[in-house]
């Protein structure tokens, strides 16, 4: 009776511990909030957008939940990118990047670098220097006092009060290299290839001109039709879009989209990472979001090509 009892326990004991291998997923249970499926799938999410084992940046992800309205995908960017502008756990720095976002128009990331500077070099309250600050830094090299004194010549080359022609001459600068006049003039052109005043136009067509060959019109209407596919300022939506008309048969929205998403779930450049979520629409069904992370788990979690231990994870 004792020897069977012992053995009960003992097969009882490998049987809870056997799995444990497949039990990351398990993780998502302390995390979340029982039951959750909508938690439980960011905590995925980390997985895939930092580099594996850096749990501060898998901290990071989870915080963007916190901090922006849910499904905010736009404010959930701003919290990852504060890691980028900031030096590593500098929070006051980190802190004034998010500020900028309700300093500047929505989009406008030049004036969302500008605020967070001016912060630092201008004494507390002092409008005056704040602003002086935010031109003088965009359109000269870090510490060009001879540039510096050019921006007060823009005062001379437009009309007294002009200040759309004024900003012309600072993104000339900001756009082009230093002293690269070619460049220079390009921007120019877009007051042409625009309707007068409408800045909007203008900063695409400069764009355009850095993003295709020169030239090549049809990658430069490309460029220009992203700003209509995304959320306008969304600069990282709108180099997705036109990286999907690469990868994807003209046309194609459906896997356009997918290319899209891979750039939000995987780490930047992550080509690896970025065709196992296309996979996962493939393997689960459409819209099963706990599914597509599941799969796209199983890729870290498993030996490369353990399809029995990938099953294990997904059905766990």
């Amino acid at each position: 009776m004792q020897f069977s009892t012992l053995a009960i326990v003992l097969f009882a004991s490998v049987a809870v511990s056997a799995p444990v291998a497949s039990r990351n997923v398990a993780r998502n249970e302390l995390e979340c909030a029982a039951g959750d499926m909508a938690c439980t799938g960011l905590v995925a999410r980390n997985e895939l957008e930092c580099a594996a084992g850096d749990m501060a940046c898998t901290g990071l992800v989870a915080r963007n939940e916190l901090e922006c309205a849910a499904g905010d995908m736009a404010c959930t960017g701003l919290v990852a990118r504060n890691e980028l502008e900031c030096a590593a756990g500098d929070m006051a720095c980190t802190g004034l990047v998010a500020r900028n976002e309700l300093e500047c128009a929505a989009g406008d990331m030049a004036c969302t670098g500008l605020v967070a500077r001016n912060e630092l070099e201008c004494a507390a309250g002092d409008m005056a220097c704040t602003g002086l600050v935010a031109r003088n830094e965009l359109e000269c090299a870090a510490g060009d006092m001879a540039c510096t004194g050019l921006v007060a010549r823009n005062e001379l080359e437009c009309a007294a009060g002009d200040m759309a022609c004024t900003g012309l001459v600072a993104r000339n600068e900001l756009e082009c290299a230093a002293g690269d006049m070619a460049c220079t003039g390009l921007v120019a052109r877009n007051e042409l290839e625009c309707a007068a005043g409408d800045m909007a136009c203008t900063g695409l067509v400069a764009r355009n001109e850095l993003e295709c060959a020169a030239g090549d019109m049809a990658c430069t209407g490309l460029v220009a039709r992203n700003e209509l596919e995304c959320a306008a300022g969304d600069m990282a939506c709108t180099g997705l879009v036109a990286r999907n008309e690469l990868e994807c048969a003209a046309g194609d929205m459906a896997c356009t989209g997918l290319v899209a998403r891979n750039e939000l779930e995987c780490a930047a450049g992550d080509m690896a990472c970025t065709g196992l979520v296309a996979r996962n629409e493939l393997e689960c069904a459409a819209g099963d979001m706990a599914c597509t992370g599941l799969v796209a788990r199983n890729e870290l979690e498993c030996a490369a090509g353990d399809m029995a231990c990938t099953g294990l994870v997904a059905k766990a």
